[in-house]
């Protein structure tokens, strides 16, 4: 998962949108917090550290939900929410390559 929000309603408010003071009611099927709570196979998160659309902690919350006993969590340094590659594609694609050929 790349750039991954925790749940619809706390990225809304970050965006400065609280999704109760207009009484809209966000289905669950947009919380990926609780869909990656089910996920037992090999899993990989890559976030920006300085991304402002998505903040890190969201990348942080969704490997701590994770069950998983084969997950990382991989923090570009530096980076926004569009410019992973740009600032840290070594270590993007070491993890890619680790998920996909765990034993090379």
């Amino acid at each position: 998962m790349e750039s991954g929000f925790a749940s619809t309603g706390s990225l809304l408010r970050v965006l400065g949108i609280d999704p109760s003071d207009r009484g809209i009611q966000l289905p669950i099927s947009l919380d990926d917090q609780e869909k990656i709570r089910q996920w037992t196979g090999p899993a990989l998160i890559i976030h920006g550290e300085q991304d402002q659309l998505i903040p890190f902690s969201h990348g942080r919350a969704l490997f701590s939900a994770c069950p998983s006993p084969e997950k990382k969590l991989v923090k570009i340094a530096g980076a926004g929410h569009n410019d992973i590659f740009l600032r840290g594609l070594e270590p993007y694609l070491a993890a890619v390559k680790s998920l996909v050929l765990p034993d090379t």
